[in-house]
């Protein structure tokens, strides 16, 4: 009959040949259970601060019941590790402290049942973390003085672990050779996605003392 649940009683008989009438109830049962239970997570794809939730979900269907749940965690695609981490219950959230810095942290979980069943590592990990605590760099210059426009600004920015997103061009301007800036440090509204390229900046302001820098953004 494979897997389930086995009910079980005895039956008594006398020399004179009468049985013991049978009883309502079983007097013991035995669940068989040769099957590991399943379980999946969910986590973000980035994290800039510690700890790294990390959603689950098990299950045991129709057998002994999830007794408890693992986490387990391989870090920039090395070996799996167990987290220690563990909860009961079949669904839950864990918080994960990445011990080994910015990378990219792999989870998987493993569930146990109450027969002791444990599932195994899976061939690819349920869900994937790109924890960076960094800030991006990024440099620029352009030719001073000018007579000219638009004004070519050059730059480089990079990210070493999640990737550069984007990189924006600031400004102030002055009339009077730095003295005062009006306006002061300002968004100008242009944005680049690419590692290295350049800005082409209309002095809107006209003649003047122009200072600019960029921010990159992972």
């Amino acid at each position: 009959h494979g897997e389930g649940t086995y009910y079980f009683y005895t039956l008594a008989k006398d020399e004179l040949g009468n049985w013991e009438v049978p009883p309502e109830n079983a007097d013991w049962w035995v669940m068989l259970d040769t099957t590991p239970p399943t379980s999946h997570c969910i986590s973000p794809e980035y994290a800039t601060v510690s700890p790294i939730a990390v959603d689950f979900a098990s299950e045991d269907m129709p057998s002994s019941g999830v007794e408890e749940t693992q986490l387990w965690y391989r870090f920039n695609g090395g070996t799996w590790t167990d987290s220690g981490l563990a909860e009961t219950g079949n669904f839950g959230t864990f918080y994960f402290t990445p011990g080994d810095g910015d990378g990219t942290y792999d989870f998987c979980t493993r569930a146990l049942d109450k027969a002791g069943n444990l599932s195994g590592i899976p061939a690819e990990p349920h869900t994937t973390t790109i924890y960076d605590t960094t800030a991006p760099y990024s440099v620029s210059g352009c030719h001073s003085p000018v007579d000219y426009a638009p004004v070519e600004i050059l730059y480089s920015a990079a990210d070493d672990t999640s990737g550069l997103a984007k990189v924006c061009l600031w400004h102030r301007y002055s009339s009077d050779g730095g003295t005062t800036w009006t306006p002061d440090w300002t968004f100008t509204g242009m944005v680049k996605t690419d590692a290295i390229g350049a800005f082409y900046y209309d002095p809107t302001f006209g003649d003047g003392w122009y200072e600019f820098y960029v921010v990159a953004e992972d």
